[in-house]
C-alpha cells in the first residue's frame, strides 16, 4: 500500500518537476548551486571527496567544475557504486545516466560527502527517488557519509510515506534552503 501511494506521488512530482519553465530551472539552479558552494566550506571542513551525480530527468544541475574535492559519479550494476571522474573525462550511456569511461570505484568514508537528488523529501530527510532503492541501500551499507538530499524547493513537503527500508539523509538542499533533516545526525 505505501509503495503504491509513493509511486503515485512520485508520478505527480516528476511531472510537476519537468513542467517548471526553462527560465525558472536555470534561476533556481543557480540559487542552489550558490547556496551550497557559500556554505559547502563551513559546514563540511574535513570532506575530501564528493559522491555526485549527472543531473537527468528534471533534477537540479550542480556546477560540479566549481568543486574542489575528489569527485565520483553513480554507476548503478547489482548495487550502486561511485567511480572516480574528473570533469572532462568521457562518459557513456549507463543504466540511467551517464558513467564514467574508466571505472575505478572509490571506497566511501568518513570524509565523503554524497549528494543525492530527490524527486521530492520531507523535512525528517526522507525522500522520494526513483523507486529503486539503490541509495537507501547506499547509505544503509555507508553510514559514515554525510548524505545531503538535493531537490527544489516546491518539492519539500512535511511528511512522505515511509518503509523499513528508507534511509534519511542528512542536510537538504534546495534553491531556498540548506539545513539539516530533523533527523540528520
Amino acid at each position: 500500500m505505501i509503495s503504491q501511494q509513493k509511486q503515485q506521488l512520485r508520478q505527480a512530482f516528476r511531472q510537476q518537476r519537468r513542467s517548471l519553465p526553462k527560465e525558472q530551472r536555470l534561476s533556481k539552479e543557480l540559487a542552489l548551486n550558490n547556496l551550497f558552494f557559500s556554505k559547502c566550506e563551513n559546514y563540511f571542513p574535513n570532506i575530501k571527496q564528493l559522491f555526485c551525480y549527472l543531473a537527468i530527468d528534471g533534477e537540479p544541475r550542480l556546477e560540479i567544475d566549481r568543486i574542489g574535492y575528489r569527485l565520483a559519479l553513480p554507476v548503478v550494476r547489482q548495487n550502486l557504486l561511485f567511480c572516480h571522474w574528473q570533469q572532462g573525462e568521457p562518459l557513456f550511456a549507463g543504466k540511467f545516466t551517464q558513467e564514467p569511461l574508466g571505472w575505478q570505484p572509490v571506497v566511501a568514508d568518513s570524509q565523503t560527502l554524497v549528494l543525492i537528488p530527490c524527486i521530492a523529501i520531507d523535512r525528517a530527510g526522507y525522500r522520494l527517488g526513483f523507486g529503486k532503492g539503490y541509495y537507501d541501500r547506499f547509505l544503509a551499507d555507508n553510514p559514515q557519509v554525510t548524505s545531503i538530499g538535493v531537490c527544489f524547493d516546491e518539492f519539500v513537503v512535511d511528511s512522505l510515506p515511509c518503509e523499513k527500508h528508507d534511509r534519511a539523509v542528512h542536510y537538504l538542499l534546495t534553491d531556498k534552503s540548506f539545513h539539516r533533516t530533523l533527523t540528520g545526525n
